[in-house]
């Protein structure tokens, strides 16, 4: 596979062997050099006993080993049927996603991304002994290419499966957490509005305060090249193999002019509107539509996303970075609800964590108790007490505002 390969099967193979060594993928060659090995961790192609071709190598289909599973076991469909393509494809076209795209059978994209991605990315791991290499060290379940420890920041707290493991993302995007985006499943919040997100991903009816599911996301609405959704690689498992990105664009800007900081592209690409200079806030759509901006709620700071919705205002240690936009249920210092104030189990929503920018214990935010289905957010106010948000706002230096909806 390095060069095309056309085969008797009538459905091209793209080159693959350059994007190994790429800055990011599932095995980089300049760890140690990919073999075989590394192949049948995720391809039926190879046979995990002869560690040589399979009988479903060049037969014009893919077939994808399941973590999971055990032995030579290939993925199934979400019901639980048989599972294979000829080459994969996502559709990023307008009404391509649904509020049941996490139970289609037909989707590729959506398939891959439920029984194959996320049964590797999830609190245990590959568990199929045959989903591990060999090649540089045995491979575990917790990191199958090699069993090479990712770091010290990769902790349980940060959103690793395992201390120095793979990222627990399957966790992340549990549609239990107080805040996620909808990979597993909808999200039933009544804000954003469709018209605040960009096309395919505004496939829904929402009505400003009043909630209902959003469409279903998949890992490579986020995982892929370029920067604009239409130019999104529509054939290839981006970044499954390799490639120069992760995601395409910025999602932590760098400090600009004192605590100004530059827009990020990769959040505002499908999260239209921006900033709105007229009154402050998201605009129309948001559970946020406008605030009293008095210093520090400038445009500057508003469309750093990272100010308010990450777990710091700057870009924090892997793999913090994915939960912070996978998903969590907790605080990323404690993985607790906020200290303060709070009663019981209240924690944040709307991807607000970020209690180093705003203070553990002072600072507004929206938060809900876990399964909480009244309409109104409540929100923290500087004095520690919670006051609701139907028709009263909160605020501290920042200004006030008033974070409406159902959480």
């Amino acid at each position: 596979h390095a060069a095309a390969q056309t085969g008797t099967h009538g459905t091209p193979r793209d080159a693959v062997t350059t994007e190994f060594g790429l800055a990011w993928g599932h095995k980089n060659n300049k760890r140690t050099p990919v073999t075989d090995a590394d192949c049948i961790v995720c391809h039926l192609e190879g046979e995990f006993a002869t560690q040589a071709r399979s009988a479903r190598h060049a037969d014009g289909n893919i077939d994808l080993r399941d973590p999971d599973g055990v032995g030579e076991a290939a993925i199934s469909n979400i019901s639980g049927g048989a599972f294979t393509f000829t080459k994969f494809a996502i559709s990023f076209a307008a009404g391509s996603r649904t509020n049941a795209g996490h139970t289609s059978n037909t989707d590729t994209a959506n398939v891959i991304t439920q029984k194959f991605c996320l049964a590797c990315h999830d609190s245990n791991g590959a568990t199929n002994a045959t989903a591990r290499s060999n090649n540089g060290g045995a491979g575990t379940a917790m990191m199958p290419f090699g069993g090479i420890n990712l770091g010290a920041t990769y902790t349980l707290l940060n959103g690793a499966a395992a201390v120095g493991g793979v990222v627990d993302a399957k966790t992340q995007f549990s549609t239990a957490n107080s805040s996620a985006h909808p990979v597993t499943g909808p999200r039933s919040k009544s804000y954003p509005t469709a018209a605040k997100l960009a096309a395919p991903y505004n496939n829904f009816i929402r009505t400003a305060g009043t909630k209902s599911n959003s469409v279903v996301m998949n890992c490579f609405d986020c995982h892929n090249e370029t920067l604009t959704i239409a130019g999104r690689i529509t054939n290839r498992t981006i970044v499954a193999h390799g490639n120069a990105l992760t995601i395409p664009g910025t999602l932590y800007a760098a400090a600009v002019g004192g605590n100004s900081v530059a827009s990020p592209s990769f959040c505002l690409n499908c999260h239209i509107g921006g900033y709105n200079t007229s009154s402050g806030g998201h605009g129309t759509g948001s559970a946020i539509s406008s605030t009293a901006s008095n210093g520090d709620m400038t445009a500057a700071r508003f469309t750093n996303c990272a100010s308010c919705h990450f777990s710091t205002g700057f870009k924090p240690a892997r793999p913090l970075q994915a939960a912070d936009v996978h998903g969590f249920n907790g605080l990323a210092a404690t993985g607790g609800a906020w200290t303060a104030g709070n009663g019981s189990g209240m924690r944040p929503v709307a991807l607000m964590r970020n209690v180093a920018r705003w203070g553990a214990s002072s600072s507004p935010r929206p938060s809900t108790a876990p399964g909480l289905t009244g309409t109104g957010a409540t929100c923290q106010t500087s004095s520690g007490s919670l006051a609701s948000t139907g028709g009263v706002a909160c605020g501290n230096s920042m200004g006030t505002y008033t974070p409406g909806g159902a959480y």
